[in-house]
């Protein structure tokens, strides 16, 4: 499995990415800049950087992995796990390249350098835009007037051939305008019959469906939801039991969700509407120490 393949396709929809038990990769939104040097203009862009610290599970990677593999969420956290292994050994050995993110090394103390790829834009805004040369404008250039071309000339001196263009000028005029008002009042009327042809079958239809409505098809509305999973258990005792413990705690909205096809009874703290709202939810209670949780989307 390309890890690296799925991390990168994640970078483009979250400023971070946490590789469980490695570290996490994180993006920093840069505004548009100006390079003197090669006097170029830079798009907007984000900037790619890695924290060895933040090491926890927020659940998004495992997730992504499950939905495009179609694997179980413990299988691909599984499937994480060894993928970090492996890293963990080559960088004992040589550097890690990751395609399209950057190449990781350790340096003298054990620490995780981290040197990102060029020219990769993580910004969607910035998508397909390229830096640009900055041309000097020279005002000078602009002063200069450009000869327009001439295509008859008028003799003055001569006032019968000066009454004559005018005369040309003026009944070309007002053939244009007459035309032009003729064209518009035709296509108004075909406007105006499109419009009461189109009325009178809407009201027809209108009145047909008030003494004929036919039997309606029922309507299901399914609303996905994403709940927050604190244990899942193959025995529904001890599903009953965690329950009983977490609404001790003040958790007052847990239950046990319906058995899976597996056979486990998943126990959860909380339901929500979205999948940032329970990423969210999950990252404040892990800040008060409540880490074995995950998010489940049914």
């Amino acid at each position: 499995m390309d890890l690296a393949k799925h991390i990168g396709e994640l970078l483009y929809f979250n400023d971070c990415v946490t590789i469980p038990g490695f570290g996490s990769f994180l993006l920093e939104k840069k505004d548009a800049s100006y390079n003197e040097s090669n006097n170029l203009y830079s798009p907007p862009t984000k900037s790619l950087s890695f924290n060895q610290k933040l090491q926890s599970n927020d659940g998004v990677l495992a997730l992504h992995l499950s939905k495009v593999l179609g694997l179980s969420y413990e299988k691909s956290v599984i499937e994480i796990h060894k993928l970090v292994i492996n890293w963990n050994e080559k960088l004992k050995i040589s550097k890690l390249n990751l395609s399209k993110i950057g190449e990781l090394s350790l340096n003298d103390e054990g620490a995780i350098l981290f040197n990102p790829k060029k020219n990769i834009n993580y910004l969607i805004d910035s998508y397909a835009l390229k830096p640009v040369n900055a041309e000097l404008i020279n005002r000078s250039d602009l002063e200069k007037t450009e000869n327009m071309p001439v295509y008859f000339t008028v003799n003055k001196n001569n006032p019968v051939k000066l009454f004559r263009y005018a005369a040309s000028f003026i009944a070309v005029t007002f053939f244009a305008i007459c035309a032009l008002y003729l064209y518009n009042e035709v296509q108004n009327d075909r406007y105006i019959q499109k419009e009461n042809k189109l009325r009178a079958i809407a009201k027809n239809n209108a009145v047909a469906s008030i003494y004929n409505l036919g039997e309606l098809p029922p309507i299901k509305i399914n609303f996905k939801k994403f709940y927050l999973i604190a244990g899942s258990f193959q025995i529904e005792s001890n599903a009953d039991n965690l329950v009983k413990s977490l609404k001790k705690s003040g958790f007052n909205s847990s239950r046990k969700l319906a058995i899976t096809e597996k056979g486990f009874f998943q126990v959860s703290i909380s339901s929500h509407v979205s999948a940032r709202e329970a990423y969210n939810e999950m990252r404040k209670l892990k800040k008060n120490s409540i880490n074995d949780i995950w998010v489940l989307s049914k």
